[in-house]
């Protein structure tokens, strides 16, 4: 997938338990819709598919980084999840009598 559907709201009115309110059907608000490519880092809306968005070379950094983060986040989880098992089977092996 490089590409997902967006959808946005015109104005933040949120209802007192914490739900979108409805806004009026006007045409700002039917036409909050577009395409982001996940690649180039642009975002195309409208029925005339205007280019939205700055600089796609530091939005592809930003979601480079984004994903170095997301790896490093899981493989520090990983490692500390080992270290955990093997000291649970090191602290089992010498509690004698404990189930």
């Amino acid at each position: 997938m490089t590409s997902v559907n967006q959808v946005w709201r015109v104005g933040p009115s949120v209802s007192a338990d914490g739900f979108p309110v409805k806004h009026a059907f006007q045409l700002a608000n039917l036409g909050a819709k577009g395409r982001f490519d996940l690649l180039s880092g642009q975002s195309f809306s409208g029925p005339s598919g205007a280019i939205r968005g700055g600089d796609s070379r530091t939005k592809k950094r930003n979601i480079r980084h984004g994903f170095t983060f997301i790896a490093f986040c899981q493989v520090s989880a990983y490692a500390i999840d080992i270290v955990g098992w093997a000291t649970g089977l090191k602290l089992g092996s010498e509690s004698k009598g404990v189930t």
